[in-house]
């Protein structure tokens, strides 16, 4: 669908991202108070036009394939022509035009009033910017518990989204089960490791990192292990 002007939605973004005061006598709130009308009568065009001109798109992709009724788009584009001739059309540039312009002096402005009155502080030569380290799960000691089996399974699958893998290589899943493993008690290691024995796994972690077997199938046998099955 083409775009034509106006775009007044593009003028109240740009009036949002300003800098300017929300003070109700600041001349960029009359603009967009000037502006909501025009606006509001825009869009009821606007939706009109969009339609139309969506029904259009649809039928030229269909005639590919199909043959379609001549009449109805000859009728569906001069109502197209039609909205696009409209006087109100033209108007709601001239208006746009003159509140645009209006709104960028406004800013003008008011950056020149900040810049006279605002120091712009300076960084310390002694700053020094660390990357936080992401807090890691609490190791699991096989608390029969869903709340707490829950909690740490979710811990395990944000220490992940944090970029905390030791295989960054290896597919989501496969960085989720390796880290489970590093965050489990002798015992519960030696139940898991067991566990995904039976599953054709022989080692962990398998050769790069791949176990073969998707992280919801590990959380669901993880939860029948340690969680009542009323609970679940």
């Amino acid at each position: 669908m083409s775009v034509i002007w106006p775009a007044p939605r593009d003028l109240l973004v740009w009036l949002g991202k300003s800098n300017l005061s929300t003070d109700e006598n600041n001349p960029s709130e009359v603009v967009a108070i000037l502006a909501k009308p025009v606006v509001d009568a825009y869009e009821k065009w606007y939706e009109v036009y969009r339609e139309a001109s969506l029904k259009i798109d649809t039928l030229e992709e269909e005639n590919k394939n199909l043959t379609i009724e001549k009449a109805t788009v000859v009728s569906l584009k001069n109502k197209i022509h039609h909205l696009k001739a409209s006087e109100e059309v033209a108007e709601w540039k001239r208006c746009f035009d003159e509140l645009f312009e209006l709104s960028k002096q406004t800013t003008r402005l008011a950056n020149l009033n900040d810049s006279l009155h605002t120091e712009i502080p300076r960084p310390s030569q002694n700053l020094v910017i660390q990357k936080i380290k992401p807090l890691e799960p609490k190791r699991f000691e096989g608390v029969q518990d869903l709340e707490v089996v829950a909690q740490f399974l979710d811990n395990i699958e944000q220490y992940v989204r944090q970029g905390s893998a030791i295989c960054p290589r290896a597919s989501t899943d496969n960085q989720r089960i390796d880290t489970l493993c590093r965050f489990l008690n002798t015992k519960i290691f030696k139940w898991f490791e067991d566990s995904l024995e039976k599953r054709g796994i022989s080692a962990i972690p398998p050769k790069d990192h791949n176990y073969d077997i998707t992280w919801e199938s590990v959380k669901t046998f993880f939860k029948r292990q340690f969680v009542l099955e009323s609970a679940i």
